[in-house]
């Protein structure tokens, strides 16, 4: 039970205090989750991103999914969603209830404006994070930079993701039997 309250806890955090979606939510996430509380390995969470790239869905809400799976089991699966839909859930129900019409309030509009580039910031820093911990060579960095590039020429990410396994499953293949 403890554990449950725990990453519902860490979740809705999570999910409270992070505005850009799912991309923005990482460095949060592998703060709380690996850093902080120390519910799973670096490794780990980088497995667990790569492998919900590829899952339909919102990225934060696959990562919370999996992560309480893997944590929890079906209740910590469960209550890791929940902690992660329930902040947007509230914030939309407020806007609905508060009136659509103050969006449109010049100090609204600018905060929102603002808020922007913060997003651009923290997906950049998520990046740049995950980078440093995967790419160990230069074969790492040719395919970040060819997966980028296909995704940035309108290559769908699952694709790209797809792809990028298909080659590491190639190239480990190959080194196996240079060394048998």
């Amino acid at each position: 039970m403890k554990q449950l309250l725990l990453l519902f806890r860490v979740f809705f955090l999570i999910g409270a205090f992070t505005f850009g979606g799912g991309y923005a939510m990482v460095p949060l996430m592998r703060r709380e989750l690996v850093e902080r509380y120390k519910l799973i390995k670096d490794d780990e969470f980088l497995d667990i991103f790569a492998l919900v790239q590829g899952a339909p869905g919102p990225i934060a809400v696959n990562v919370s999914l999996y992560t309480g799976l893997r944590i929890a089991g079906l209740k910590g699966a469960m209550v890791s969603v929940l902690g992660t839909v329930l902040p947007s859930f509230l914030t939309i129900l407020a806007i609905v209830a508060c009136g659509a019409r103050y969006l449109e309030l010049p100090a609204v509009v600018s905060a929102f404006r603002a808020i922007r580039p913060a997003v651009v910031a923290l997906i950049l820093s998520a990046g740049i994070s995950v980078a440093r911990r995967v790419i160990k060579d230069i074969r790492g960095l040719i395919l970040a930079l060819t997966a980028f590039l296909a995704v940035a020429l309108g290559v769908h990410p699952a694709l790209a993701v797809a792809g990028g396994a298909l080659v590491g499953v190639i190239l480990e293949r190959r080194g196996s039997r240079g060394t048998a």
